[in-house]
């Protein structure tokens, strides 16, 4: 635990918690910038999901699967994940943010990164590329898993991404955004699981 660390210290209390497994939390996106987005966040303190012990992968799989599950048929629409690795972040907590999309973004991802990536299949393979590479991106669409060499990511790169992708640049720094901006989204995304026997 890193007593600096909001999703360290306040997780299991905030009002955005949706469900907690043995060893990770799904949360509301506070801030969504795309209605739906749900927070994947390993409650013990690690620095990105390539850190993830080996032995929470099929765990890990179980909870990405809900959430996929969940939001296809609430949001009917494709479902996106990404993860900035240790570099961009702006929380240094490992989150994967899962959201829904209905576009590709690889082509952009792929002029803003550069084309070195590999594709990898599992989270053993992704800690395999953290130690290769130390920082990533990833970003994974239609069932493919890219793991992008990154040098330096502006920090909140997710945010700015969808902000520039659906011209709503006022909603790309959480820190300094109107709070009212994401009130009914997030509200809808809070009342869609709550009101869901399967998921809640």
């Amino acid at each position: 635990m890193d007593n600096n660390c909001i999703f360290c210290n306040q997780l299991q209390h905030d009002l955005t918690l949706l469900d907690t497994t043995e060893n990770f939390y799904l949360i509301a996106e506070k801030y969504p910038i795309v209605k739906g987005t749900i927070l994947i966040i390993p409650k013990k303190h690690y620095s990105c999901y390539g850190a993830i012990p080996k032995k929470l992968e099929n765990e890990f799989i179980a909870v990405k699967s809900k959430v996929e599950k969940f939001i296809t048929e609430n949001y009917h629409s494709p479902v996106i994940f990404l993860e900035h690795g240790i570099e961009g972040q702006t929380i240094f907590h490992a989150h994967l943010h899962c959201l829904p999309f209905n576009q590709s973004l690889l082509n952009i991802i792929t002029q803003q990164l550069g084309n070195k990536y590999t594709l990898i299949k599992n989270l053993s393979q992704l800690k395999k590329e953290f130690k290769r590479l130390e920082k990533y991106f990833y970003y994974q669409e239609n069932n493919k898993s890219y793991v992008f060499e990154v040098g330096r990511l502006s920090p909140g790169y997710i945010r700015i991404l969808f902000a520039n992708t659906l011209n709503c640049p006022q909603k790309a720094n959480w820190k300094t955004a109107n709070p009212n901006l994401f009130t009914e989204d997030l509200n809808d995304l809070l009342q869609r699981w709550h009101s869901n026997t399967n998921f809640c």
